[in-house]
């Protein structure tokens, strides 16, 4: 592992994201970690990494210069992609991604791929109008009138509902 934290890590992605969106996943999760292209999302918010993680094809070399070399992790291996590669390298209770939603549809395809790969995780992506994780076996969630909440499989699941305008008892999703 190249970060273990007893808290939750910050993650940076290279996707559609602002300065006061990192401000609001570091209010949560203060260590903060760059995959690759991430580490540009942390210059314009002006945050330092503890690690900046995947093949570098990404982040100009100006960029990576503001984290010292011993926090720079190249991952030369393009079979996976560099939020795979800081992802399997983080060990903490939870991880909150940002800048992985948004921009390239097929980033975020992958991103949601990723996911699936490393259900213990307790990775979150954070996106401009979305909240995207992998549900563990058990999750309860209260909401508020009004709110959106979509479900969309990546292997088989049921469930129960109460209060949604389409109920999901029943179904094989």
């Amino acid at each position: 592992m190249i970060i273990q934290s007893a808290d939750p890590v910050t993650l940076l992605g290279g996707g559609d994201a602002l300065p006061t969106d990192v401000e609001a996943a570091m209010a949560l999760a203060p260590t903060c970690v760059a995959a690759d292209g991430g580490a540009e999302l942390a210059a314009r918010a002006e945050v330092s990494l503890d690690a900046v993680i995947g093949d570098f094809d990404s982040v100009s070399p100006e960029t990576l210069a503001l984290t010292p070399s011993n926090r720079q992790h190249h991952i030369a291996e393009q079979d996976s992609t560099d939020f795979d590669k800081a992802l399997r390298n983080i060990d903490a209770p939870a991880v909150v991604g940002v800048g992985f939603l948004g921009a390239r549809l097929d980033h975020q395809l992958a991103a949601l791929n990723v996911l699936t790969s490393h259900p213990a995780c307790g990775c979150v992506l954070l996106g401009a109008t979305e909240v995207v994780f992998l549900c563990p076996p058990a999750f309860r969630i209260q909401t508020a009138l009004g709110d959106v909440v979509s479900l969309f499989p990546m292997a088989p699941v049921s469930g129960t509902s109460s209060g949604l305008q389409w109920e999901i008892d029943g179904l094989a999703l």
